[in-house]
């Protein structure tokens, strides 16, 4: 098959395939007439690689929404929290009890920071791995 069937094949753009091949990850000839040969194995393996590479993609995007969903109720939680403890230290003549609820708006404020440093923390990290398997799918600024 020629590289814009391979392309077809494979859902990508055809300087994509060009690119697999350029850099080897794609086994081709060139016929008589200057064209691209593939064979069909190669595409079909080809067409494996990425179906792997996306169903990982897929599974880290899943997994980072699911966490990030966590992290993003925690911190509500930990927000109203925080505006609990407000509320009541301001209104507390009790100096005992106040010392206590201080306590739990410091643990709470603690919580929050994790929470978010967490949660920034993983978007990047994410962020990152995504980026190189979509590198490993369509090569190093491919098209």
């Amino acid at each position: 098959m020629n590289g814009k069937e391979a392309a077809r094949m494979l859902g990508v753009h055809y300087k994509t395939v060009l690119n697999m091949i350029n850099d080897g990850r794609l086994k081709a000839k060139k016929n008589e007439f200057g064209e691209w040969v593939i064979s069909p194995e190669d595409v079909t393996n080809m067409e494996k690689k990425i179906g792997e590479n996306e169903f990982m993609a897929l599974q880290m995007i899943a997994a980072t929404n699911t966490m990030t969903e966590l992290l993003d109720k925690q911190i509500k939680n930990e927000q109203s929290y925080i505006v609990k403890y407000s509320r009541i230290l301001s209104s507390n003549d009790n100096r005992e009890q106040f010392n206590v609820d201080l306590s739990q708006l410091e643990k709470h404020i603690k919580d929050y920071r994790s929470s978010v440093e967490a949660a920034a923390v993983i978007r990047q990290l994410t962020n990152g791995v995504l980026d190189s398997s979509i590198n490993t799918i369509e090569g190093e600024g491919g098209n």
